[in-house]
């Protein structure tokens, strides 16, 4: 599929679909070890030596850590109180060591409508079209490929698995958003999501035993995903 470009008020961006994007990736970090960062309030407790000579990947609010990411991942652009649009400052400043990526929706889907977006005429962000949703999905997860599953971390799962990394460790995963995140309060969003992202967590491990037997995932300080991956 060809690349798919978007016009902007103030800039003409690239936006390429997710397997375009992948490419240059394959296998990057073969053989490597890497930690998933969320921002469940179990972050908090986060050992950091654990983190030395580890790729680290994040998303949304893990601009307000004090770790530094090295692969950076945002969907959508949150609510006035948290994520993006609390401070579009902080995000758009914000400068992981490799690359900071942006999901975008694909315009078809009518789901998608009212989605609220990251701007599309930031030069810090790399953007991507993911190749098609999937939470009707028996088992969503598809080789070559990042497909959108509602869960920047489930998406940056999907990610880690292609650029090779035989280990993978989960950190604030909750999935419980009862208490808020490590950062901000609770809210009504994304509480109704709690069920579906373990659902779809265990849809990943699922798609690993069958397809990447060799990569094991490790939950450090488990919450909602208790069961679903080895803890550490």
């Amino acid at each position: 599929m060809e690349d798919q470009r978007r016009t902007d008020s103030t800039a003409r961006l690239m936006i390429v679909k997710a397997h375009k994007l992948l490419e240059p990736y394959k296998n990057k970090h073969a053989g490597e070890e890497c930690i998933i960062f969320g921002t469940g309030p179990t972050l908090k407790d986060f050992d950091q030596t654990i983190a030395e000579g580890k790729t680290l990947m994040g998303s949304n609010e893990i601009v307000y850590y004090d770790l530094l990411m090295d692969y950076y991942l945002i969907g959508d652009a949150g609510t006035a109180k948290r994520g993006y649009n609390s401070d579009p400052q902080v995000y758009n400043e914000y400068t992981p060591n490799f690359v900071k990526f942006c999901r975008q929706p694909e315009p078809k889907h009518k789901r998608l409508s009212g989605y609220n977006t990251v701007p599309r005429n930031i030069d810090s962000f790399t953007y991507f079209i993911t190749d098609g949703e999937c939470y009707r999905a028996r088992n969503p997860y598809l080789m070559n490929t990042i497909r959108d599953v509602g869960s920047v971390s489930l998406e940056l799962a999907q990610f880690a698995v292609f650029l090779g990394y035989k280990t993978i460790y989960l950190v604030g995963q909750d999935c419980d958003y009862s208490q808020g995140s490590y950062k901000s309060s609770v809210s009504r969003a994304v509480l109704q999501w709690s069920k579906c992202f373990v659902t779809k967590w265990r849809l990943f491990a699922d798609y690993l035993e069958k397809k990447h037997p060799h990569v094991n995932v490790y939950n450090i300080n488990p919450v909602g995903l208790i069961g679903v991956f080895d803890d550490y």
